[in-house]
């Protein structure tokens, strides 16, 4: 009994040994592979230049892609965008009004669907959709947008940035795969390899935000910009440009 008792104690020990040490090592990182269909009907990521204070080089930009359309599984996604971080020589950035409207991709010139108000804050900002909100359809396209309101006072001075979704419905065995997993980085991977771009940014978004869910973050976000180099039109350049912005400065070794 005592033997057993020792063995007990050390293979206890043994198991959180290795649970830190898995722990401390990368997340395996499953590479993004954006899905194949018809391109965007035209999505812009810009917006008026110098309307706001913060880091021109890199603007409001929808953290989505551009080249093609992203995929979802969940009518309810969770929308990514990146507020440039403020002069850091000032200690009280200012915050701005920032609206969200989501249109069926047929109806952009229309009435949105959802619309809603929000202050904006540094960094990456994940926004998902609501309850209130009108729930999305599978097989449907949406495009959903940010608009940045520089000075309420003057309508024009505003930052805009757009992108296209479609809800499209798992596969089995993903389903399956899924299922065995509750852990974000794990999903978030089985998610990217399969095409599903907002729902695995969503769940690396909504990790706790550590070395493994940053360094995911990472290489979803490198992997999007690789996705979108071939092309050469105005927009998509500066998508990528402003991408690699993101990568460069927001993801230094801390």
């Amino acid at each position: 009994m005592r033997l057993s008792k020792t063995c007990f104690k050390h293979q206890f020990l043994l198991g959180c040994v290795l649970a830190l040490y898995l722990a401390s090592i990368p997340a395996a990182l499953a590479r993004y592979r954006p899905p194949q269909g018809p391109p965007p009907r035209g999505t812009s990521v810009g917006g008026r230049r110098g309307a706001c204070e913060g880091n021109e080089k890199i603007g409001l930009t929808a953290l989505a892609p551009v080249s093609h359309v992203g995929h979802t599984s969940s009518t309810r996604p969770t929308f990514t965008w990146f507020m440039p971080v403020p002069d850091r020589q000032k200690t009280d950035p200012q915050s701005y009004l920032l609206q969200f409207r989501l249109y069926k991709a047929s109806e952009t010139d229309g009435e949105p669907l959802y619309e809603t108000t929000m202050q904006s804050t540094s960094g990456i900002m994940p926004f998902s959709l609501p309850q209130n909100a009108p729930e999305l359809s599978v097989g449907q396209r949406y495009v959903w947008r940010v608009i940045l309101l520089c000075d309420p006072s003057y309508p024009s001075r505003v930052s805009i940035a757009q992108s296209e979704i479609e809800v499209v419905p798992l596969s089995a065995d993903l389903k399956t795969q899924l299922s065995q997993s509750s852990d974000p980085i794990t999903r978030a991977n089985l998610y990217a390899a399969a095409g599903f771009w907002y729902d695995a940014f969503g769940e690396a978004s909504k990790a706790p935000q550590d070395n493994r869910s940053r360094e995911l973050q990472k290489a979803l976000l490198e992997d999007l910009q690789q996705s979108e180099s071939t092309g050469d039109s105005v927009y998509l350049t500066q998508h990528r440009d402003r991408l690699q912005s993101i990568i460069t400065t927001n993801f230094q070794p801390k």
